[in-house]
């Protein structure tokens, strides 16, 4: 759905020059929006429809890292999780209609500070009462975590808290609760909030959550059955099947980031300009040290872009299975955070110092981008039991529609090797030597399958070979030890078919960034000189006051500092 969000006063404010709080609450503001301009159906969100997807690849969650936090909770998590319940507890149906309208938001609180991704070893407890359950968190390291809590003018906030059921001081594993953790005004009682320390990137109330004798009606267990299950860890995944969905889906703002990090490179790159000899001056792009990272970066964000869409087909095509899916989910993200990433990375300096403040985007979406890369399923884990399945062939991945390819045979030897390796354990998985050896090559060999196929996908869009070119340099510049034996890429080979192959970018550099079709979104004011001099005026207008014209102690880190 095409929209012009983009000239909302929400998002066109200047969003770097508020103060932390103002910014998390226009961030919040957004994601309300967000929710009513696409006004997604519940059959769209509990049938992960073409809508839904394409919902996932609006520009506004590359704009706003943090906005992809609450709207893939909101709407992913906890919609996700109680519109397929509704034909067996209809009394859900006001709250989902609500959480429909934003006239509330939902999360799912998962994870807890002494655990981690050890989901099996949860520690809150619902324990079974007379008319219901009452929720505790019983020590510190139970204690649930990022999950935004601080209450919301206006807004009430839900959760679906994952809790082990205590029945008769019986263990019956764990379970979804629905609760509520604020109203429009306040925490509600029993639930403590405490927020984070702001990271670096974007900004949000993640929190600390604990829960002291919360009482729970008997409506509020969202579980299968009271009775012990007979396997708990199938059950639990059975809980939570809504993240493998948010694995892939997660991945898709960072193929947005990628491609305003391409387009924010390539105009700044094109505008700046440096003396040259006789007066004149030339721009910084006419540098190759300039013009292969940005180069790079647009032949990168054009296949992922184009894979993105080929993903998007596969996940709403009715014979793709939920295994099918969620393999493809877990090498989607990975492929794509990684690469993404390393554009960043590469970037990073190329943008000067103006590149490390907030208002260009890049710093906020490379820490962002990393923050994805362990949340809706950390990548090194999921990448470790996918390839570890392969291995062991309990999974069959898709393989690209070209395997003549040389990325996909990379991703052919990658199998070979290990399973050759595999084979003379002793213990197979469970030998040490699959932990010393198999393990650390898990997330390389999930994404070069990745590269195969974003590359594949790219050829059947009819991308520019030029710019598959590029991209298959890029990739091969991240491994090239193997295709220097295996492939007879030698660092020579590689910097003249790179020369060659960025050389056709750049001459079409303009066109190629044009047909990202991401410039309406892109607020940064390195891009042209009267974005920069429109930016100038904000800062001078708006930030004049800052720490009110004078840096001293405030009463707060005096207090601090008494205390040490």
């Amino acid at each position: 759905m095409a929209n012009k969000l983009y000239e909302h006063p929400l998002f066109r404010i200047r969003h770097e020059l508020l103060s932390p709080e103002d910014r998390i609450q226009v961030t919040y503001e957004r994601a309300k929006l967000v929710v009513k301009t696409w006004n997604l159906s519940p059959q769209d969100i509990a049938n992960c429809s073409r809508r839904f997807w394409e919902h996932q690849q609006d520009p506004v969650f590359g704009v706003d890292p943090a906005l992809t936090n609450i709207m893939t909770c909101h709407i992913n998590l906890f919609l996700g999780t109680l519109i397929p319940l509704l034909p067996q507890k209809p009394h859900l149906k006001p709250l989902v209609e609500k959480a429909l309208k934003a006239e509330i938001l939902g999360n799912m609180f998962l994870s807890e500070l002494g655990h981690g991704l050890d989901i099996g070893r949860l520690e809150t407890v619902a324990t079974n009462v007379d008319g219901g359950f009452i929720l505790n968190t019983p020590c510190n390291s139970a204690t649930k975590f990022m999950a935004p809590t601080l209450p919301l003018d206006g807004i009430a906030r839900w959760g679906i808290v994952l809790s082990r059921l205590v029945i008769e001081g019986e263990d019956r594993g764990v379970h979804p609760f629905l609760v509520q953790t604020s109203d429009e005004k306040r925490m509600l009682p029993g639930v403590t909030n405490r927020c984070l320390p702001l990271r670096s990137g974007s900004m949000l109330d993640y929190s600390l959550t604990s829960f002291d004798n919360v009482f729970l009606p008997e409506t509020a267990f969202l579980g299968h059955s009271l009775e012990r299950p007979k396997d708990p860890r199938t059950q639990l995944h059975s809980y939570i099947w809504r993240i493998p969905v948010g694995t892939c889906a997660i991945g898709m703002p960072a193929v947005l980031s990628c491609k305003l990090l391409a387009r924010i490179a390539a105009d700044y790159s094109l505008r700046r300009t440096v003396g040259g000899q006789g007066g004149q001056t030339v721009p910084i792009i006419s540098f190759r040290t300039q013009s292969l990272p940005v180069a790079h970066t647009v032949a990168i964000a054009h296949v992922l872009s184009a894979w993105m869409h080929h993903v998007v087909d596969y996940f709403v095509d009715k014979n793709t299975s939920y295994d099918a899916r969620t393999a493809l989910g877990t090498v989607f993200k990975a492929t794509v955070n990684r690469l993404v990433t390393h554009c960043a990375k590469e970037l990073g300096e190329r943008l000067g110092a103006q590149g490390l403040f907030p208002q260009n985007h890049l710093g906020i979406m490379d820490t962002d981008i990393k923050g994805t890369t362990i949340s809706e399923g950390d990548v090194t884990v999921i990448c470790i039991r996918l390839f570890t399945e392969v291995l062991l062939g309990r999974r069959q991945l898709p393989s690209p529609a070209h395997t003549n390819t040389l990325l996909f045979k990379r991703y052919d030897a990658y199998l070979t090797s290990n399973r050759h390796l595999m084979s003379s354990f002793k213990n197979g998985h469970r030998d040490v030597r699959f932990n010393n050896l198999v393990l650390p090559q898990c997330d390389p060999g999930i994404r070069a399958l990745g590269h195969a196929l974003a590359y594949s996908a790219a050829q059947d869009a009819g991308l520019p070979q030029s710019l598959l070119d590029l991209f298959e340099i890029a990739v091969i510049k991240l491994d090239s030890g193997w295709f220097a034996e295996h492939a007879g890429v030698t660092e020579a080979v590689r910097i003249t078919k790179e020369d060659e192959a960025a050389g056709r970018v750049l001459h079409d550099l303009q066109k190629h960034v044009d047909d990202l079709n991401i410039r309406p979104w892109v607020a940064s004011p390195l891009i042209s000189d009267e974005k920069w001099d429109w930016w100038l005026d904000e800062v001078r207008r708006d930030n004049a006051s800052f720490a009110g014209g004078l840096l001293k102690r405030s009463e707060r880190l005096e207090a601090m500092l008494s205390r040490l």
